[in-house]
């Protein structure tokens, strides 16, 4: 948790709280996912400068744009990273950025938690700003903005020139890694924390980025406008999106929460498997892979169709006990968000 005396001015106490929270729930997914023996080879090959530790057990201190990308990268290793609305991931991103920068300029834990909210609030805006066209992936995109506008804020910089950089720069991907199951999906959140460090270096350079690129990158994308100007945006700590975020209870995207829990809960009475003739699985438009398999049809959907396999699900899978759970089992894709409202008839004249 943090406390008052480190959280940022005029913040209240159920804010701070939340805010430890955050800091907290992504420190430890950074850790849980440091272990990972990929990470510790990516950072044996990290710059040398002893600037920011990374979250890899027993590793030296590393430059601080290679620390961020790892550590963002260990924050969304293991899919337990929290998740703002509507989406994106926003602290593994941040954090990492304005963390590394901290470290390597001995900045205060107000001055991180400064950074950590401003850019958290602005990455959140811009994910609220666009309605993110599938198979885009919220991964990199504008978390590429926030970490550069909260290392900014972290230093006292003025942030606009970092964060015209990073708008220039942004990390794009699309689902179909997560879909099949490649860990490169990883690297879209550790891009986009490295920006936030390098975006200063860059401006401080003098590189001039373009007014234009990202309404040309979103356009091309097919990625609407959903709200000009977001209701939370630039309302004080009472509408701070980093307040209303969702924190995973399960190491799965949030798309599968709701049938994972569903699962579950058929699992628990002596329920015979024989009698479930039909599961069907509705995710929205950004879960559609959710019925594709990294290895084989028959592992397809493995943690939802166990209640209907009737049997562990430690268990060898494969088979025709797998098949017939697949038979059974129906995936719909429907609209993303909350139901649209029906139109009432207008009263005749």
């Amino acid at each position: 948790m943090t406390s008052p005396r480190s959280s940022p001015p005029g913040c209240p106490r159920p804010s701070a709280t939340t805010l430890g929270l955050v800091l907290a729930d992504t420190v430890g997914a950074m850790i849980a996912g440091g272990r990972a023996p990929e990470l510790a080879a990516l950072a044996a090959t990290c710059d040398p400068r002893p600037q920011a530790e990374v979250a890899v057990p027993g590793h030296p201190r590393v430059g601080a744009a290679a620390a961020a990308a790892v550590n963002a990268m260990a924050g969304v290793w293991l899919e337990i990273d929290e998740d703002s609305k509507p989406g994106g991931h926003v602290a593994a991103q941040v954090l990492p950025a304005v963390l590394a920068v901290a470290q390597r300029d001995g900045l205060s834990g107000e001055q991180l938690l400064r950074g950590l909210v401003a850019g958290y609030e602005v990455a959140a805006a811009l994910y609220a700003m666009y309605d993110l066209r599938y198979p885009v992936h919220p991964h990199g995109l504008f978390g590429a903005v926030g970490a550069a506008v909260g290392a900014a804020v972290a230093r006292g910089d003025d942030p606009g020139p970092p964060a015209r950089i990073a708008s220039n720069l942004l990390p794009v991907g699309v689902w179909d890694p997560c879909t099949e199951g490649a860990t490169v999906r990883h690297v879209l959140a550790a891009d986009a924390a490295a920006m936030g460090v390098r975006a200063a270096e860059l401006a401080a350079a003098g590189i001039g980025p373009s007014a234009t690129v990202l309404d040309s990158l979103t356009a091309a994308l097919g990625c609407r406008v959903r709200q000009a100007n977001p209701a939370h945006a630039g309302h004080g700590w009472r509408h701070a999106q980093i307040t209303r975020n969702t924190f995973k209870i399960h190491s799965a995207c949030l798309h599968a929460h709701a049938a994972i829990e569903a699962a579950l809960a058929v699992r628990r009475p002596a329920l015979d498997p024989a009698e479930i003739r039909s599961v069907t699985v509705a995710v929205t438009v950004r879960g559609r892979g959710a019925d594709r398999c990294p290895a084989s049809p028959e592992l397809a959907l493995h943690p939802l169709l166990d209640p209907v396999r009737g049997r562990d699900r430690s268990a060898p899978r494969g088979g025709e006990r797998d098949r017939d759970g697949l038979r059974r089992t129906r995936v719909r894709t429907g609209r993303e968000g909350p139901p649209r409202r029906r139109r009432q008839p207008r009263p005749r004249r």
